[in-house]
């Protein structure tokens, strides 16, 4: 239990781990707010067809997991992983910056925003599950396991 706790508060596992759950916090936020403007602020459709929107926005988040994760793996086993996440997380903020602006932006590009961070959240995803891989393996060989 003890290796587990110096695992999990070692300073470059432990950045992950905040980044993980502080962009899963995001996705989740963004995707509700997003539900509650077009419920309650749109006012010019139906009841059934703002469950309808809301429903797509929820697919066109979780439609990248299906696309994209097994392309995110290979590019993950080819190319250097600090890299992509840098980058990933890079356009995340870039896209972030954007999505503040959610009151005054089209529907469209709200979805369009909610699909690419579904696009980038599968590929952080799969270099998280990778790297915390490789990290618990590195501390196994050094015997702190």
């Amino acid at each position: 239990m003890l290796s587990l706790l110096k695992t999990f508060f070692n300073r470059s596992f432990l950045a992950l781990f905040c980044t993980q759950y502080l962009g899963a916090f995001n996705d989740n936020f963004f995707r509700t707010a997003m539900a509650t403007f077009i419920t309650y602020k749109v006012a010019d459709m139906s009841a059934g067809s703002k469950s309808v929107v809301v429903s797509l926005a929820v697919a066109l988040f979780m439609l990248p997991f299906f696309l994209f994760s097994a392309v995110a793996g290979e590019m993950a086993d080819k190319l250097r992983k600090d890299v992509l996440i840098k980058a990933t997380k890079g356009l995340e903020v870039l896209i972030d910056k954007g999505k503040m602006l959610w009151f005054v932006i089209p529907l469209a590009l709200m979805f369009m925003a909610n699909f690419y961070i579904g696009w980038m959240t599968a590929f952080f995803s799969v270099l998280y599950f990778l790297y915390y891989f490789l990290f618990i393996r590195r501390e196994k060989e050094a015997g702190l396991f």
